[in-house]
């Protein structure tokens, strides 16, 4: 169960899970190993199906995103980084992301955003790195 920016994610690595509102309006969705689903504002997405061994691939030092907001990636990258990622633009902050990368190479993480999506990293002096839009 991930929660952060307004979601909440349920991903079953084994067994089944059933999930539903707290204000039990509505059925409960039973999800499998291997379904996932996430609930924003009150409604839940489509079960889809998701790779198990992804799920909790933070405990192996991995980090695996499928189709998540930058500023959720960053978030996490800055658990594991020495210094701090800043989003210096808000249009940056909900682009879709699907990558993964081990938490001791976020420099690789970085070098790879700067490729696939409109934005430049600046290093600073203190060592933190900014993110921002492509000109």
């Amino acid at each position: 169960v991930r929660r952060r920016s307004g979601e909440v994610r349920v991903a079953v690595a084994e067994g089944t899970v059933d999930v539903s509102r707290t204000d039990a309006a509505g059925a409960a969705v039973r999800l499998h190993r291997g379904e996932a689903l996430t609930a924003r504002g009150g409604s839940a997405s489509e079960v889809r199906a998701v790779e198990p061994t992804d799920i909790a691939a933070w405990r192996s030092g991995r980090l695996v995103y499928d189709n998540a907001e930058l500023r959720d990636v960053v978030a996490d990258a800055n658990r594991y980084a020495r210094s701090q990622i800043v989003i210096a633009d808000v249009q940056l902050t909900g682009l879709r992301v699907t990558t993964s990368f081990r938490a001791s190479q976020v420099e690789g993480m970085i070098e790879t955003l700067q490729a696939a999506l409109p934005l430049v990293a600046e290093r600073q002096p203190n060592g933190d790195i900014v993110l921002r839009a492509r000109q």
